[in-house]
């Protein structure tokens, strides 16, 4: 997978400290705005992926065109959700406490089996 080469920028920062550049910029409304089209395109793109027979295991060196939009498309969502985790504590406490709770009750139910 190609990623273009011409939207790298040098500096030191870490990726936390650009993203949270990057909420300050726009402000957590808009990123939300952003982050409903995204989930849209991730909606797509699995779609896409899924309708092409393809599977992720696949041992290929280079990503299909439907794998690539895949990724991209995970990556922007990320993004877009790590910015608004950063922005506001309260957020990221409650995910992490409510994930804790779900990847739990699904190994419970997955035990029971």
């Amino acid at each position: 997978m190609e990623v273009k080469s011409d939207y790298k920028v040098v500096d030191e920062r870490t990726i936390k400290d650009k993203q949270l550049e990057i909420i300050k910029y726009y402000g957590p409304n808009k990123q939300l705005r952003q982050l409903t089209e995204e989930c849209g395109e991730l909606i797509v793109a699995i779609a896409k992926f899924q309708r092409s027979g393809q599977h992720l295991n696949i041992k290929k060196k280079e990503p299909s065109e439907e794998l690539s939009s895949l990724i991209f498309e995970i990556a922007d969502v990320e993004n877009l959700i790590e910015q608004i985790k950063l922005d506001y504590n309260l957020v990221s406490d409650g995910v992490a406490k409510v994930k804790e709770y779900k990847v739990n009750r699904e190994l419970d139910r997955i035990n029971r089996r």
